[in-house]
């Protein structure tokens, strides 16, 4: 009986090696976005301390460096959330890519899996077709 082999395996085996980089790339930027964001929260905290902070002071020159320093943070704040907007864009187009690349690998697991069951199919009747055989020409008793 002939090993099964299927035609495209070489092509199938490249696919999944790409769906496994998208995969990959897109888990990467995932954890980006994730840290930006955590950069993001760690500002958003510290302006509130130092706002905390300030407002317990009575010295008008710690008062005065508590606001000029907010602003700083604040414009900090605003770079941090332009850079989560970018990466969640550029995160979004490395799903697409994954999922993408998915659906061609699922193409051609459906037709790896068609053509084994044809080939299995067919197993199937020449073995009946020889077991018909020898039950037609073995002599009866």
């Amino acid at each position: 009986m002939a090993r099964f082999q299927f035609r495209l395996e070489k092509v199938r085996k490249v696919k999944m090696l790409l769906e496994d980089r998208a995969k990959n790339t897109w888990a990467q930027s995932h954890n980006y976005v994730l840290q930006e964001q955590a950069k993001l929260e760690k500002l958003q905290v510290e302006k509130a301390a130092i706002i905390e902070f300030g407002y317990t002071q009575t010295d008008v020159t710690i008062r005065m460096a508590m606001y000029t320093y907010i602003g700083d943070i604040d414009k900090q704040i605003a770079v941090q959330q332009n850079q989560i907007l970018q990466a969640i864009k550029e995160e979004e187009q490395a799903r697409e890519a994954w999922v993408l690349a998915r659906q061609e690998r699922e193409v051609l697991d459906k037709l790896h899996e068609k053509a084994l069951s044809m080939y299995t199919l067919n197993q199937l009747r020449v073995e009946q077709s020889q077991i018909d055989e020898l039950a037609n020409t073995s002599p009866k008793i």
